[in-house]
């Protein structure tokens, strides 16, 4: 009973941060649209926080190699989903009832939908464009795709009682890929330095609340 209590307890702690980052995303959201904004974008498209923006970016101008990475990542993490997709609409066939359905995979869909969800709201209210191209930059959803999908993948993991070494090391390749992408996207020159933190601080929101449905 008690055991219960604390995670109950645990659970409640993990929504209300979530809630406080997602409250910090909405409000570094709002600044990157009305703070020192400038004609930096594409097109002479309009960017937030335009001075750090461009002193960034100028540090590091658009790497094709860079970018190629992180476009195959993004496969990879596309398809890591679609199978995880496939294995928790087998699981609702076989149970015919989502209260029935393996709740971490539950969780997981309810976590994709939410990706997919914002990926499209942020492509309508456009916040940023890209330094390169005159689209909508802002959050990078390649970035927010691959720590959603991988985080997640790194939960069930834990579910695979057999191979532990080789669980072990998918989990840190999944941790590697995470931080590659947030990298090697930004150093790709076709995101802001915002696009990759407002990704990051949106995923981080996600996740927390995530958690506290699979733990």
């Amino acid at each position: 009973m008690e055991k219960a209590m604390n995670k109950t307890a645990c659970n409640k702690k993990l929504v209300c941060i979530s809630a406080v980052l997602f409250a910090l995303f909405v409000i570094f959201t709002i600044l990157a649209k009305v703070c020192d904004v400038g004609p930096i974008g594409a097109g002479g498209g309009a960017v937030g926080f335009s001075h750090i923006n461009s002193a960034f970016n100028a540090r590091f101008p658009q790497s094709r190699l860079c970018y190629k990475i992180t476009q195959y990542l993004g496969y990879a993490c596309v398809l890591v989903a679609a199978m995880n997709a496939m294995v928790a609409l087998f699981d609702l066939i076989r149970t015919k009832s989502l209260k029935k359905m393996d709740r971490t995979y539950l969780a997981t869909m309810v976590l994709y939908a939410a990706v997919v969800c914002f990926y499209v709201f942020f492509e309508i209210v456009v916040i940023n464009v890209r330094p390169t191209e005159p689209e909508a930059s802002y959050p990078s959803s390649h970035t927010m795709l691959a720590i959603c999908v991988l985080y997640s993948q790194t939960i069930l993991f834990r579910r695979v009682e057999r191979g532990i070494l080789v669980k072990k090391a998918l989990t840190v390749l999944c941790w590697i890929a995470m931080f590659s992408m947030a990298a090697l996207r930004l150093l790709s020159g076709v995101h802001w330095l915002t696009d990759i933190m407002g990704a990051v601080l949106l995923s981080a929101s996600l996740l927390t609340c995530y958690r506290a449905f699979t733990d």
